[in-house]
């Protein structure tokens, strides 16, 4: 009679333990990539919150913004713009809203983490209604750059 075995091979165990290697590998090297984009998307969120209330602020003043150049826009509230909560940068660190207005008209940038082809990318937000990435930061004037 035969003797069976039972189990692997040092073989198969060897192979099967390669290929989660690999597998692990990549889901690891994607991870910050996708963090980056979840902050971003956070960033953009915030900047349209910052946008709904410029806008309630603008119908109580006669279609006046509040008056700065290259400020951070969380400077502005709660007391201007009556945000009970003022949303910052999602990563803690030191990034602002920037915010520029003559009073007729604003822009919000932000930057972003995610890279287009390694160069930098703005999120901006207009007065107008305008929104969208730019490969340049702020540059203080309230004229949408879109």
């Amino acid at each position: 009679m035969k003797k069976i075995k039972k189990g692997f091979t040092l073989v198969e165990l060897t192979l099967v333990m390669a290929v989660l290697g690999v597998l692990v590998t990549i889901v690891v090297s994607s991870y910050p990539n996708a963090r980056k984009h979840a902050r971003d998307s956070q960033r953009i969120s915030d900047i349209k919150q910052y946008q709904a209330a410029l806008e309630v602020y603008a119908n109580a003043n006669n279609g006046s913004y509040p008056i700065g150049s290259g400020i951070d826009i969380s400077t502005l509230c709660p007391a201007t713009l009556n945000l009970p909560i003022c949303p910052n940068d999602p990563s803690g660190g030191s990034a602002i809203y920037s915010y520029s207005s003559d009073g007729r008209r604003f822009v919000i940038y932000t930057a972003l983490e995610a890279r287009n082809a390694g160069s930098a990318q703005w999120f901006v937000v207009c007065s107008s209604g305008s929104s969208g990435n730019i490969s340049t930061g702020p540059t203080g004037s309230s004229a949408c750059p879109l």
